[in-house]
Formats: structure tokens, sequence, C-alpha cells
């Protein structure tokens, strides 16, 4: 068998990269080992290609990987362990192995594509874990369509070239372990409601809001910022005594209402959720699609789907993302993804490097985004945010499954942070 040392000369990796692999469990997959993966070989690409929802023409090229692959041990070992460590290991190294180098010394232009194979070989896990719950095997096939939708991203970013990046693969492991379920236009995921939603209340006739969570601190137009940010203007405080909760209201549009606060009383006013409550976090494939109507039918299709495969119905549903970027009203008015967000209770999150979304959109989030393509409106708009100093941002987002049958109205808005008291 090959030492390491040997596989990373073959495959143009430094150290860095060959520490990443031992400390990832490469002894154990060099030990179970057994020949070409069968995800590397024609029959199983030809099989689950389909699947992705992807161009025929795509076929010879994995054919040419395949024979690539066939007399190259280093790239079977590479792939063997990626599959392993991501899909088998009971403890998922998880993102850590995104940081790997496509092995391009060996694949040279088919790299992208090896990622790709590694990517699909958790498809026949994912049909197993799917089969084990009694979900029909649609469902698995939905999640081969978000394996698809991650070449978007990836030919932007390569000039065209198909592949999927590394930086996504641990994903799938949600899928393969009966947590993530594709189910329409979205992917929802089974978890406890998030540490990151703001205080929640409702009253008894559906009328919802929202308060910054205690020492979430703000800039001056009401989007949360790190306490050691220069812009930071306002640390919130949210406070229970006899006279009812007081805190500084969240508009649904997306940011806090600095300046302000509110009391609420605790008769009327109740938490709507508690911590064991079962939450489904909403996340967005790429692909384009997101009409009002996708989303709705995705979003009742969730509903339908977690009582009747897991007896339980969920109390809220979350999302964090840079999808929800309140600056997409201003910029795409007109667009799916600004009606999406009139639906929603949004709420600010931490800016951080104020780049959020330029490696989901672009495929990258290196180098001078000016260079980057603005070939569509998205593109165009978040381009147009960077060149006019505007942080790239993402933004969070809750909605309550008996809020569904009005979804179109603008539920939310309607009584947008106007309860000034009891």
């Amino acid at each position: 068998m090959l030492t390491l040392q040997a596989v990373g000369r073959a495959l143009g990796y430094d150290e860095a990269a060959l520490e990443l692999l031992r400390t990832t469990g490469w002894e154990h997959s060099q030990d179970s080992f057994a020949g070409v993966p069968e995800f590397l070989r024609m029959p199983f690409l030809a099989h689950y290609f389909p699947k992705l929802g992807l161009d025929d023409d795509w076929l010879p090229a994995f054919a040419e990987l395949a024979r690539k692959c066939e007399t190259n041990l280093p790239l079977q070992l590479l792939a063997h362990h990626l599959h392993a460590a991501w899909f088998r290991a009971p403890d998922s190294p998880g993102w850590r192995l995104g940081a790997l180098p496509e092995p391009v010394a060996a694949c040279g232009e088919l790299a992208g594509l090896f990622s790709l194979a590694v990517a699909m070989s958790a498809c026949p896990l994912i049909e197993q874990t799917h089969c084990r719950l009694g979900i029909p095997p649609e469902y698995a096939e939905g999640t081969c369509r978000w394996i698809g939708g991650t070449t978007i991203g990836y030919r932007a970013a390569h000039g065209g070239r198909p592949g999927h990046d590394l930086r996504q693969t641990f994903w799938l492991r949600h899928s393969i372990d009966g947590r993530l379920f594709r189910i329409g236009r979205f992917e929802f995921m089974i978890e406890e409601p998030a540490a990151w939603l703001p205080a929640i209340y409702r009253r008894d006739d559906g009328r919802t809001i929202a308060l910054c969570r205690d020492r979430w601190t703000l800039d001056q137009q009401g989007f949360r910022v790190s306490p050691q940010s220069p812009e930071a203007r306002v640390c919130a405080r949210l406070r229970e005594d006899g006279g009812g909760v007081h805190g500084i209201p969240i508009h649904p549009a997306g940011y806090a209402e600095i300046g302000r606060e509110i009391t609420l009383d605790p008769a009327v006013w109740k938490p709507a959720l508690a911590p064991w409550e079962l939450a489904l976090g909403l996340h967005i494939p790429a692909g384009g699609g997101m009409t009002p109507e996708a989303a709705l039918d995705s979003l009742n299709a969730a509903l339908d789907f977690f009582p009747r495969y897991f007896q339980r119905l969920p109390k809220v549903i979350e999302c964090e993302s840079w999808i929800l970027n309140p600056d997409w009203q201003r910029e795409l008015p007109d667009s799916h993804l600004s009606a999406f967000q009139r639906e929603l209770y949004l709420f600010p999150r931490e800016i951080g490097n104020g780049r959020d979304g330029l490696f989901f959109l672009f495929g990258r989030d290196d180098g001078d985004p000016a260079t980057y393509p603005a070939d569509n409106s998205v593109r165009r708009a978040m381009l147009k945010l960077l060149r006019e100093g505007h942080p790239l941002k993402s933004g969070g987002m809750f909605l309550f499954p008996e809020d569904l049958p009005r979804f179109g109205s603008g539920i939310y808005r309607k009584h947008p942070g106007k309860q000034k008291d009891r």
C-alpha cells in the first residue's frame, strides 16, 4: 500500500493537506480499502447521474474520469477516504475536509467531477436511510437534486467547467443521518428551536412580536454587530418584572427598532416556544424557481411530512441565510426572493465579514468581487451593494405553521411592531 507521503506527491498535496488527511482517519481508510470504489465506476455514475438533473453532455467527461481512476491508486485511496470520513465515520470531520485542495495534479480539469463523484457516493446511503424510515424514494431523489444544484456555483467559479466544491459535501451527512429532507423547493432539518432566535411572543389571536435578546449589540440601523464593532451603538436589554416583559421590538422586515422599548403584558402575550419543541430548520437549495406557489407548496408538504413519518408536528420553521438579507427588498423588490421575505418574520443576524452569500452565489469568495460575473439580477444586486459600501449580511426568519393559511397576505407585517404596550 502506498504511504501517505507517496499519495500526497501523486496528488500534488502539501504538508498541510497531508496533515488534514492524517487527522481525519487516513490510517483507518487505508486498512478498509478494497480496490476501486464503486462510485468511481461508470455503471454507478450512469445510474445516479440522471437523478442530479444535469445535462447528458456531462457523461463523456464522467466516462473519462472513470477511466483515469481505474488505474490511479492515489485517486482511489483519496476517494475512499473522503467517502468513509464524511459519510460512514461515527464522528464525521464535517466541514474540515472541505479545506482539502482538489486533486488537480492527478485529475486536471476533471478535478471538479472527481469531487462530484464523491458527493454522489452519498446517494445509496441516503436511499437506505429513507427505506429504514419508511419514507418514499422520491424524497431521496430530492437530495440528489441538491447535489446537482451545487454545480451551478462551481461552474460560475471555474470558467464553466462542471464539478462540485468540496466545501459543500459535509452537508450530505445530515441526510444520511436522517435529519435533513428535501421536500419540494426547500430542505428541512429536524432540530430544536435555535439559540439565535429572538424572544418571540404571541397572543391568542395569532398576533406575533419578536424582541431583541438581552445584550444583542445593534448598529444605528438596527442590525446586529459584534460588541467590538466600531458600528456598535446600542446594547439591547430584555427583562421581565412585575410590570411585564420589556425590550426592543424587531420589525418583521428584519431590523430592530432602536430608540423604542415596549412592554408586553404576560397575561396577554405568551412565549411562543419552549426549548424542547420541534423546530424545522429551512434551507434553500440553489436552482431558482422559488415562486410563491412553489414556496407555499413546499412548506405545506413539510407540515404533512413530519407528522406522517415522525409523528411530530413542528412548532416553528426557522432559517438563517444570506437570502434573508433585508437589503434585497430594496435592490430586488419585484423578485421571488423579496416576495418570500414579505411572508416571513425577519430578524437581524450578526454581521460578519460583510461577504455573506458570495460563495453560494458565485462559487467563490476570494479575490476582488468586482471581477466576478454580473450575469443575472441577483449577482448584479450583490455586486452593487459591495460597490456602494454595504456589507453583505445574513438575516434570520421564523414562521409559525398555523399562519400558513394566510401565506401571501404579509401576515406578520400587518401589525409591524406597533404593540406599544399591553
